[in-house]
């Protein structure tokens, strides 16, 4: 098999959603929406948008630790 097929086998399906300031809204693997990168405004703005538009949704903030 060659590189990129064992490449796109492994790597996860990430769909952009919307942006927020620095934070991105992904649809990740066909299941979870994550905010990637942005501060607590970004994050703060992307609820209230998914609260209008993608009421299904729950976001979750991939663990980043703090040093």
């Amino acid at each position: 098999m060659n590189r990129w097929k064992l490449w796109t086998a492994n790597a996860s399906q990430e769909r952009l959603i919307a942006r927020f300031g620095t934070g991105r809204l992904v649809h990740c693997d066909g299941t979870r929406y994550e905010l990637h990168g942005g501060n607590d405004w970004d994050f703060a703005a992307a609820q209230e948008w998914v609260a209008h538009f993608l009421h299904e949704a729950i976001i979750d903030r991939p663990f980043t630790p703090r040093g």
